[in-house]
């Protein structure tokens, strides 16, 4: 009996076991790279559409095949293969689906860094010594509502109520006494004016004394002036607060107060910084 030739069929199995094994090469690298994968801006749709476009060749590299002697056990290999790539395209979904909901939570994350900046409040308290007169404080932000609305201008004749949502107005109506203003929401490089007013004399005819003042903000203290006011129904424009930063704030007091205020709030050298000096 005539032996078969066999060339042709050696020849054909040796193309397909290369293409197997590259292929086989691939999936494995995508194993091992996987971890270390990093998106460059490709989306989800993106990598199904290559995966598509992999998944017609492999079929018609399973049709030939089919053709082929020797072609069902690479034909098993391929569809263990695609098995494979089709674990690895779920685990890239996951990771794409992990990344948007990391990305949503930073952005959260960010948002509610941003709303605690901004909520640093503002607290001023004014204490006046006379008996039974109404002095009260007035904080006045320049900025204005989500619809365009300003915040009133001082009133000397009544004592005026917080005007933006959160703030707080804790008014004594006879001394010797407290008032306090808190703001809750203080952006950064919006100007506050503080007022003191003296609304009513009680039936003392004496000057209003403003005995101590002082205002809080982002973790500064300062002294605020502090004076007599003569006449009821007056007001007297103490100064411009304004933040300037996520750290930092400024206060510009009146001309007539600027000295009074400078020395009120001027450093104590430490006792090493005196040592130094000498």
């Amino acid at each position: 009996m005539r032996a078969r030739n066999r060339e042709v069929n050696i020849f054909n199995m040796s193309l397909l076991d290369i293409l197997c094994g590259a292929l086989g090469a691939f999936c494995f690298l995508m194993l091992v790279l996987l971890p270390y994968w990093k998106p460059s801006g490709q989306r989800a749709e993106d990598f199904q559409k290559q995966y598509d476009a992999a998944a017609k060749e492999l079929d018609a590299i399973r049709e030939k095949l089919k053709s082929m002697p020797g072609g069902a056990d690479l034909a098993a290999k391929l569809n263990r293969m695609q098995s494979l790539m089709q674990q690895q395209q779920g685990m890239i979904n996951d990771l794409e689906r992990r990344m948007n909901q990391y990305r949503k939570q930073a952005q959260e994350a960010g948002d509610q860094v941003s709303d605690l900046k901004m909520r640093e409040p503002l607290l001023v308290s004014v204490r006046w010594g006379t008996a039974n007169q109404n002095v009260d404080v007035y904080v006045r932000a320049r900025g204005k509502t989500s619809t365009g609305k300003e915040m009133p201008l001082v009133d000397p004749t009544k004592s005026q109520p917080t005007f933006f949502a959160g703030d707080e107005f804790l008014d004594c109506p006879s001394g010797p006494c407290n008032d306090n203003w808190q703001s809750r929401d203080v952006p950064i490089n919006v100007p506050y004016e503080i007022h003191y007013k003296f609304i009513a004399d009680g039936g003392n005819p004496v000057p209003a004394d403003i005995v101590d003042a002082y205002l809080m903000n982002r973790g500064i203290f300062l002294k605020l002036p502090r004076f007599k006011m003569p006449k009821p129904q007056t007001s007297a424009l103490v100064g411009v607060f304004m933040a300037t930063g996520p750290d930092s704030i400024t206060f510009t007091p009146e001309p007539e107060y600027k000295a009074q205020f400078d020395e009120l709030n001027k450093k104590t050298p430490k006792p090493e910084e005196e040592k130094k000096g000498k």
